[in-house]
C-alpha cells in the first residue's frame, strides 16, 4: 500500500483506479511498477476529466513542458518560445492541475508523476519528433544558466550527440572530482564510442572512470584508442603513467612522469597538474624515497584544495599520513587523517576508493600504538574500499596491513567488552588468507617497489614464526617474541627491563606469560623449548 501511495502521490482518484485495476491480479508488485500515466485507465480518466477540457493554449503549454523534470517561467519560455510562462504557471497552479511547488518562493514546480507521464505519452502520440527538439532547447537553457548536469541530461535525451559531446567534455571533471564516477560513466556511455575516442577530453574521462572503478583492461583499451586516433596529449600521457602505476609497475610510472617536461602544455591545467604531482609523489612513496614523496604530496594537496578536487585532496592527505607513520611522526599522522576524514564526511567520497588511504594510515597508527580494535576496523575498511578501484600495490598494502592488524591483535577474552567483540574472528579475518591474497596480487605487479615488498617480507616472516607456535596453549605476542630473543644472552632481568623501556614488574609479567605458553619452568627451559620450535 505504501508503494502505491507513493506512486499516486496520494491522489484519491488515482488510488481508486489502481485499486480497481489490482482486483484479481496476482502480480501486484509488478503492476504497481507499471502503473504510469500511460496506463489506459489513467489516460482515459485524465484525458476526459482534465486534459481535454483545457483551452488550446493551456493544453499546448502542458504538453510542451512535460519533458521537464521541473519547471520555472524562464525555462518554460525557452521551450514554448513565448513569454507567458509565469502567467500560465500561475493559472495552472490556481486551477489545481497537478502542479506541485518545489520551493517557498513558488519559482520552481513539477507535475504530479502520473499526470506528467500522461502528458509525455500524449506528446509522443501528437508529435513523435517534438520531444527531441524540446530537450535540446532545455539543454541550451540549462547550459546558459549554469546547471551542467541538467543540460547534459537533456542533451542526451535530445539525441544531439554534437551538443552532448561538447557539454560532457566541458563539464565532466567537477562531478568526477566529487566522486560521482557512475554519473560520468553514464554520460559517456550515451555517446558513440568513436566520438569519445576522437575527443581528448572525453577519452581522458573514459580512462578516468575505468581506472577509478578498477577496470584496468578497459582503461588500457581506451588509452590505446585515444592515442591511435589523435595527436599526442599531455593529459593522456599522465593517464598512461597512472595506468602503469595502478597496474603495479610503480617504477615505470615514475619514469614516464619524469619524461614529461616541467613546462608541459598541462602546466596551466590545475586538474592535470595535480594528478601529475600526486601520482609522482605516491610512486616515490612506494619506491622508498620519502623525502621526494613528501614534497610532491604537499604540493598535490595544495593544488587539489585550490582547484576543489576533493578526491585528489583526500588521496594526497591520506598518503602524507602514511608517510608520517613511517617516519614515526604519529601526531602529524593523526592530524592528516582527521583532515582527510573531515573532507570525506562532507562529500560522497566515503564510497570512493581514495577514502582507503586515511583508513590505511589510521590502521598502521593503531598497530604502532597497540590500539588493536581501531587498527582492525580501519584496516578492514581500507581493504573494502581498496577493492572498489585502488591500484594493485595499494590493494596489497591494505591486505598486508589487515593481516598485520589481525595477527598482532590479542585474542578476545570472555567479557572483554565491545572493542574485543569488534575484532573477534569473522569472514575475511584470517591473517593467513589476507597474506595469501596480497602475495597473489603482488605476484602480478611488474615493479611494486621496495616498501610494500618489505611489508610482504615482514608478514611472511611473522607467518612463519606463527606457524612454529602451532600447538602452544596460546601464540606469543610480538612483544613476547622480542623478549624471547633476548633471553639466551646472560643479561640480568633488571638490565633487560631497562633495555626494553619497561619496569622490572612488567618484564616479569611478560616472562611468566612466555613460560606458560611454552610450557617452560625457567628462563633456560624457555630458551631450550623455543629453540626446539625454531623460534630462536
Amino acid at each position: 500500500m505504501h508503494r502505491l501511495l507513493t506512486r499516486t502521490e496520494g491522489w484519491p482518484a488515482g488510488l481508486q483506479l489502481a485499486a480497481l485495476r489490482l482486483q484479481d491480479r496476482t502480480d501486484t508488485s509488478g503492476f504497481i511498477d507499471r502503473f504510469t500515466g500511460a496506463d489506459w485507465h489513467i489516460v482515459s480518466y485524465l484525458c476526459d476529466e482534465v486534459l481535454d477540457v483545457q483551452t488550446p493554449r493551456i493544453r499546448e503549454f502542458l504538453l510542451v513542458t512535460s519533458v521537464l523534470n521541473r519547471i520555472c517561467a524562464p525555462l518554460c519560455d525557452a521551450l514554448t518560445q513565448r513569454a507567458d510562462g509565469e502567467e500560465l504557471i500561475g493559472e495552472i497552479h490556481r486551477a489545481n492541475l497537478f502542479l506541485i511547488p518545489l520551493d517557498d518562493e513558488r519559482r520552481w514546480f513539477r507535475y504530479h508523476h502520473l499526470f506528467g507521464d500522461l502528458l509525455r505519452h500524449e506528446l509522443m502520440l501528437h508529435d513523435p519528433g517534438q520531444p527531441a527538439v524540446l530537450h535540446k532547447r532545455a539543454a541550451e537553457w540549462y547550459a546558459a544558466n549554469g546547471d551542467a548536469a541538467e543540460a547534459i541530461a537533456h542533451a542526451i535525451a535530445s539525441a544531439d550527440f554534437s551538443l552532448s559531446r561538447q557539454l560532457i567534455a566541458e563539464h565532466w571533471r567537477r562531478p568526477f572530482n566529487a566522486g560521482q564516477v557512475e554519473t560520468v560513466r553514464m554520460w559517456l556511455d550515451a555517446l558513440p564510442p568513436e566520438a569519445v575516442a576522437a575527443d581528448a577530453s572525453l577519452s581522458a574521462a573514459r580512462v578516468w572512470t575505468a581506472l577509478d572503478m578498477g577496470r584496468l583492461e578497459e582503461a588500457g583499451a581506451a588509452l590505446d584508442a585515444a592515442e591511435a586516433s589523435g595527436q599526442p596529449d599531455a593529459h593522456l600521457a599522465v593517464l598512461r603513467a597512472l595506468h602503469m602505476y595502478k597496474s603495479g609497475d610503480v617504477g615505470a610510472a615514475r619514469r614516464r612522469l619524469g619524461e614529461i617536461p616541467p613546462q608541459a602544455p598541462w602546466s596551466d591545467d590545475p586538474f592535470v597538474a595535480t594528478v601529475h604531482r600526486l601520482v609522482e609523489g605516491i610512486s616515490w612513496m612506494w619506491l622508498g624515497d620519502f623525502a621526494r614523496a613528501r614534497e610532491l604530496l604537499i604540493e598535490a594537496a595544495r593544488r587539489a584544495e585550490a582547484d576543489g578536487n576533493r578526491l585528489g585532496y583526500i588521496y594526497a592527505q591520506g598518503c602524507r599520513a602514511l608517510l608520517a607513520v613511517s617516519r614515526g611522526d604519529l601526531p602529524l599522522a593523526d592530524t592528516l587523517v582527521l583532515d582527510a576524514e573531515s573532507v570525506i564526511e562532507r562529500t560522497l567520497s566515503d564510497l570512493h576508493f581514495v577514502a582507503m588511504f586515511p583508513r590505511l594510515a589510521a590502521a598502521r597508527l593503531g598497530i604502532q600504538r597497540g590500539e588493536w580494535a581501531a587498527a582492525v576496523r580501519a584496516a578492514a575498511a581500507a581493504v573494502e574500499l581498496g577493492r572498489r578501484g585502488a591500484g594493485q600495490v595499494e590493494l596489497a598494502a591494505a591486505l598486508l596491513t589487515a593481516a598485520a592488524a589481525r595477527r598482532t591483535c590479542p585474542p578476545p577474552v570472555p567479557g572483554g567488552g565491545p572493542d574485543q567483540a569488534e575484532v573477534a574472528p569473522g569472514t575475511g579475518s584470517d591473517p593467513r588468507a589476507l597474506l595469501a591474497e596480497a602475495r597473489g596480487v603482488l605476484r602480478h605487479c611488474p615493479d611494486p617497489g621496495p616498501v610494500v615488498a618489505g611489508w610482504l617480507t615482514d608478514e611472511q616472516r611473522a607467518e612463519s614464526v606463527q606457524a612454529r607456535q602451532d600447538g602452544l596453549i596460546e601464540p606469543l605476542t610480538d612483544r613476547e617474541l622480542t623478549i624471547l630473543r633476548l633471553l639466551p644472552a646472560p643479561t640480568p632481568q633488571r638490565e633487560l627491563a631497562s633495555a626494553l623501556f619497561v619496569t622490572p614488574n612488567t618484564l616479569r609479567t611478560h616472562l611468566r606469560a612466555i613460560y606458560r605458553k611454552l610450557g617452560a619452568e625457567s628462563r633456560d627451559d624457555a630458551v631450550i623449548k623455543a629453540r626446539e620450535r625454531g623460534l630462536l
